[in-house]
């Protein structure tokens, strides 16, 4: 099924972060000016909830 691919892709992106940057969400208070220069952030923990939640309709979808 797509969920088991999207999470495969996932834990791949996820081994390419050995640093974690991309594993929660960020906010104004941690970045100061986030919001204002990232218009659509994105962030591991949020795409696996999205897997999780069958919000990804296709792999175009999780891509994008």
């Amino acid at each position: 099924p797509l969920s088991r691919l999207l999470e495969q892709l996932l834990r791949n992106l996820e081994k390419r972060d050995p640093n974690q940057f991309f594993a929660w969400p960020v906010n104004d208070n941690f970045a100061p000016g986030y919001s204002v220069i990232i218009k659509r952030p994105m962030d591991f923990s949020t795409m696996k909830q999205k897997i999780d939640d069958n919000e990804y309709r296709s792999l175009n979808c999780f891509i994008v």
